[in-house]
């Protein structure tokens, strides 16, 4: 592959409720050692000035788009966004990238992904991330002891994407534009979470060869406000309809053997299980928490993916999942009090008053 090939890159960025976030997030594109791209920032509706701000910049910088459109959620300004890449490019050394507003890219982030893409040839890159608070790394990226790789076979990939969420984000992701499908996720405009897995099933069914690049490319900043971060009880409602996506998607593809299937149906149950211990820890009456565990227990993914099913996995996930098979509840709002308690004890340690 030439050393002079030219490739381009789209960055998407979603904007809502950002002001406070949004020129650092510009300014760490346009600051980018590779200049090659184009910026699209998608007001969705945003009743705070961020809409503003993100004119102000395009004003200055032929390389910033902005589309501005009523509130419709995440799923929706992304679509937005993708569809204006298939109607403006046509060009096949094109990437698509996509950068939350409240977040920010290293400055040698295009660079590496042009580098590695030139030398690799490959549909997709996933990266890593930093997580940051105040300007600085507080977690640096877990780079999972192992070397970056060039993925091409299905089952390893989907094993691996699918069984562990921190490869969820398509933020991590950089694509081949000809792999993103055109058509709109509007149907799926109503859920708060799940999105990126949701969207990422089609990219990873479509890219023959992944690299898995272990650098942090992407620094992801720790916003107690956003959406991510603000699960509780009054808008907590059960909802495996991306989990549900993704098992018919792989019963669809058959590349899994039956230990294989275990391994998964193993993840799906720690992971549901991860809901009833967050629903344990809820500061509501007992008959609250039943009211959310049976909720789960009543769903059609649980009753019809996980009850009664061969599973694997760990040793702490097996036990609430018995406790919430025999409809111990009271149980699990023990442990949920158990775990307060503890976090309590712990916050109080810290500020020196234990």
């Amino acid at each position: 592959m030439s050393a002079e090939r030219e490739l381009f890159f789209y960055v998407c960025v979603p904007v809502y409720k950002a002001e406070k976030y949004i020129r650092e997030c510009i300014e760490s594109v346009l600051n980018q050692s590779y200049q090659n791209f184009e910026l699209i920032l998608v007001d969705d509706g945003s009743p705070d000035n961020s809409g503003a701000i993100c004119d102000e910049y395009a004003y200055s910088d032929k390389r910033i788009k902005v589309i501005h459109q009523k509130n419709k959620g995440l799923i929706a300004a992304r679509d937005a966004a993708v569809h204006y890449i298939h109607v403006s490019c046509r060009s096949e050394d094109t990437y698509v990238t996509f950068l939350d507003s409240d977040d920010s890219l290293k400055q040698n982030a295009l660079e590496r992904l042009a580098s590695i893409i030139r030398r690799e040839n490959c549909d997709m890159v996933i990266f890593g991330m930093d997580r940051v608070s105040g300007g600085k790394i507080v977690i640096p990226f877990d780079k999972e002891n192992t070397e970056s790789y060039l993925e091409r076979d299905k089952r390893r990939l989907y094993k691996k994407v699918f069984s562990y969420p921190e490869y969820n984000p398509v933020c991590r992701k950089a694509v081949r534009k000809g792999l993103i499908p055109e058509h709109s996720y509007e149907k799926y405009y109503g859920l708060s979470h799940g999105e990126d897995l949701l969207r990422s099933i089609e990219l990873y069914k479509a890219a023959s060869t992944i690299y898995f690049l272990q650098e942090s490319l992407y620094n992801y900043t720790i916003n107690p406000e956003s959406i991510t971060r603000t699960v509780g009880p009054d808008s907590y409602k059960v909802n495996f309809t991306i989990r549900e996506q993704v098992h018919e998607f792989l019963e669809k593809e058959r590349i899994f053997s039956e230990s294989d299937w275990e391994e998964y149906r193993g993840t799906c149950v720690s992971r549901m299980c991860q809901e009833v211990v967050m629903i344990s820890r809820f500061s509501v009456s007992a008959e609250g928490k039943t009211k959310y565990y049976n909720s789960i227990a009543e769903s059609d993914f649980y009753k019809t993916r996980l009850q009664g099913r061969k599973f694997k996995c760990k040793g702490k996930y097996r036990i609430v999942f018995w406790l919430f098979e025999k409809k111990v509840y009271w149980a699990l709002d023990f442990y949920g009090l158990f775990k307060n308690t503890r976090q309590h004890l712990h916050e109080l340690c810290g500020k020196g008053k234990c």
